[in-house]
This record gives structure tokens, sequence and C-alpha cells, in this order.
């Protein structure tokens, strides 16, 4: 290794000496290389988590200004957010100013997940910063989208979904491209599950499952189709949540495993009154379990506890008490609050049992 080398190296402390000999072996020691096709390269050389890492180790160290843009895009989507502030200001620093634009709108996105600000506050700046180039453009529509979820006003998002598809149909193959598509499939997917259209919706989400090489998002995708299974089958419900633990576990995503152990395993099953055996530290979830497991003197006591109530949780409380008040204030809020009409069916399934109980005790 020469002395240059090594002071790349140092300088960059992303890459260690083994990637970049791999990266330097693949490239010929060129690392202007398309990230498009160093992407399709080290998928033939490497099985799949190492690939995905060598892809993130290029990004820091390629010489061309739209590889470090499109690396933004690679380490946001792919989940790896603790390595992307040091990509951001590697951008910023560029002499390309279009670079420091796409600096900027990903520095947005970081925050927005990092510090939870109001959707309206990210709203307005992207807004009033105003973008010439059409992949920048693509992703601003990418965050109006977010706020509008956050915001749960699903009625707004049909247009700019619609503008990010007719993008897509503009853009042609590309690496960006394929991301893009990825983000796509997984606002439409979510779109389509929340209004209840389950069929369409499951389309999106298998769809992005077999065409993406993304380990970080197929977790989350599993774990979404799991829940959309939850009044439909346990077993295939399980059946996803079983595939996003396994892939959690092979990229060593402790977050994901988790969630997933603390709370989706344990609403699933309290939804499913398969619950005995089951222990989280969730307290939301601790409190649904011991309601569906007969303790509801426990599960009362935690939900009391809390300041305020979200929907479920006003769920829970109706469960255990049998109040119908707070079964049909949960399912206006999910319905009229959330626009959730698939979770809605919660306390709605749930009333009908007390009103077939009432109906069984006076017939």
């Amino acid at each position: 290794m020469t002395n240059n080398e090594q002071n790349f190296i140092d300088e960059d402390e992303q890459v260690t000496h083994q990637d970049y000999s791999r990266l330097k072996q693949v490239t010929n020691g060129k690392f202007d290389m398309s990230l498009y096709h160093m992407n399709k390269i080290l998928f033939v050389l490497y099985e799949e988590t190492q690939a995905i890492h060598l892809v993130k180790q290029y990004c820091f160290i390629t010489t061309c200004d739209e590889n470090k843009r499109l690396g933004l895009e690679f380490l946001y989507w792919n989940g790896f957010f603790t390595e992307l502030p040091s990509l951001i200001e590697k951008n910023h620093q560029s002499e390309n100013p279009i670079n420091h634009q796409w600096a900027w709108i990903y520095g947005v996105m970081l925050d927005r997940l990092k510090n939870r600000p109001d959707p309206y506050e990210y709203m307005d700046k992207v807004k009033k910063k105003g973008f010439m180039d059409p992949d920048l453009q693509c992703l601003a529509t990418f965050l109006m989208i977010y706020a509008y979820f956050e915001l749960h006003q699903f009625g707004k998002l049909g247009a700019y979904l619609e503008q990010i598809q007719s993008h897509l149909e503009r853009m042609g193959q590309s690496f960006l491209q394929d991301m893009f598509t990825d983000r796509y499939y997984e606002l439409v997917f979510q779109y389509h599950w929340r209004r209840n259209e389950l069929l369409i919706g499951r389309k999106y989400a298998y769809t992005f499952i077999n065409r993406s090489n993304n380990l970080f998002k197929k977790t989350q995708m599993h774990i979404q189709l799991a829940e959309t299974y939850v009044f439909e089958s346990y077993e295939q419900a399980m059946f996803h949540i079983n595939e996003a633990r396994s892939i959690a576990k092979r990229r060593n995503d402790s977050f994901s495993t988790q969630l997933i152990e603390s709370r989706t395993i344990p609403f699933i099953a309290a939804v499913n009154e398969r619950a005995e055996g089951i222990e989280t530290s969730y307290l939301p979830e601790k409190a649904h379990v011991a309601i569906v497991n007969g303790d509801v003197e426990t599960g009362i006591e935690i939900l009391e506890s809390f300041e305020e109530l979200t929907p479920f949780q006003q769920y829970y409380l109706g469960k255990a008490t049998q109040n119908k008040l707070y079964l049909q204030k949960a399912h206006y809020r999910l319905l009229n609050e959330q626009s959730d009409y698939f979770f809605a069916r919660l306390p709605l399934r749930e009333l009908q049992k007390l009103q077939q109980h009432t109906y069984y005790q006076n017939g």
C-alpha cells in the first residue's frame, strides 16, 4: 500500500485496510466506477451482507461526485444512519454545488428520524428551498409524503405518489431508480394497508421483497406484513416474524430484533389470544398481554399509569374493563385522527364481541 493510500484510509476511518484492498482489486484502483456497476459486481463476488457492507465502504472512497450523491441514498435507505453524517459532510465539502444540495436534503431527512421535528416544519423548509434537479425534486416529494403519513392525512398522498411514479418512469434503469422504486413500493404498500386494502398492499410488499437487496428494509417489510395477517392467520403472521428475525440476525440488527421480541410478537400473540408464556418489558404490550392472559388488574394498573393513552392503549383499557365507551373512542380516534381503517378493526371487533355477549345474556 502506498503512502497516499495510507493517508486516504487515515482520513476516512470508515474504511478498513481489508475493505480498501478488496475494493481496489475490483476497480483496478480506479474509484470512479459507477455505484450501479459496483453494486452489481459486488453482489456477484460476495454474499449479500458482505456485498452491502462493501458498497457502503465504496461510498466513502469513490472519487466521483455522482457516486458521493448516490451514496447518501444508499446509506439512508439501507439504515446506515450512524455513518450517514460523515458522507453528508463529504458532500458538503465537494466543489460541486449540486452535492451541497443533496447534502442539505439528507441532513433534513436524518434530522427527521433523529429529532422528530414537527412535519410542517420540515415541509416548509423543503418548499422554501426549491430544487431544479429532478432527482432532488423527487426526494422533496418523498419528504412531503412522509410528512403527510406522520400527520395521518392520507387523502393528500395520492397526487404525490403519482408524481413519484411519473418520475420513476422518466428515470430509466439506474442505481438511484432502483432505490427510489423500493421507496415507492414501501409507501404504496403502507398506504393501501392503512386503508384496509390488503390485497393491493401486499402485492407491492411481496414485489419489494422479491426485487430488493436491502436487508434493512426487508426486515421491516416482513414485520409489517406480519401485522397485516394479525386478523387472518396467526401462522402466516409468525412466518413473516421468523423471516424478519432471521434477516435481522444475519445483519446483526439488534434494533429490529428488540422491536420484534418486545413489541410485534407480544402484540400479535395477544390479539390472537395466544399470549401464554409471552414476556415483554415494553409496557403497553405488557399490559395487553396481561389482560389477555387474565391478569386484568395488572393490565389496568399499567395503562392507568400513562399520562395519555394512544388509541391502541385506549382499546386495551376498553378490552380490560369491558367498557364500550373506551372502545368507541379508540375506534373513532383510529378512523378520524389516524385514518387507520385496518387497525380500527381492533376496537370494532371487541365491541361486536360485547354486543354478542349481551345478546346471549338477554336471550
